[in-house]
């Protein structure tokens, strides 16, 4: 029996996506309540905490998908998919910013971002 298919390989697999799968459940779950948190109070500290779990969210996918050795699917032109979402969530974050930065930023746009950042986000989690 090659230790690549393992009952004990397996077993610590399955152990640990599911601790993955509850880990990024949590980030998801913090995401939307710092979201909350920067409608109901537009402060660069709310952003920047937004912004931070973001990316501790997209850091933990990545480095799930490399652990857990996926491949990520290919878009239509051959670009990996993941790495074409990620690059759109940083552009939304950094153009959030940019609105809040200004104060002439209408609050539709930003939170029209806030959404679809999470759509992004919903993409590559599911």
């Amino acid at each position: 029996m090659s230790l690549r298919h393992s009952p004990f390989l397996t077993a610590l697999q399955e152990t640990m996506e599911e601790r993955d799968e509850e880990s990024l459940a949590r980030s998801f779950a913090a995401i939307d309540e710092a979201a909350e948190a920067l409608r109901r109070s537009v402060t660069l500290r709310n952003l920047k905490r937004y912004k931070e779990l973001v990316r501790e969210f997209i850091r933990m996918l990545t480095a799930r998908a490399y652990a857990v050795q996926r491949e990520a699917g290919f878009d239509r032109y051959g670009h990996r998919r993941l790495y074409t979402i990620v690059a759109k969530i940083d552009a939304e974050l950094e153009a959030l910013t940019r609105e809040v930065m200004e104060a002439q930023s209408d609050q539709m746009d930003w939170v029209s971002r806030l959404d679809e950042i999470r759509g992004l986000l919903l993409d590559i989690y599911s």
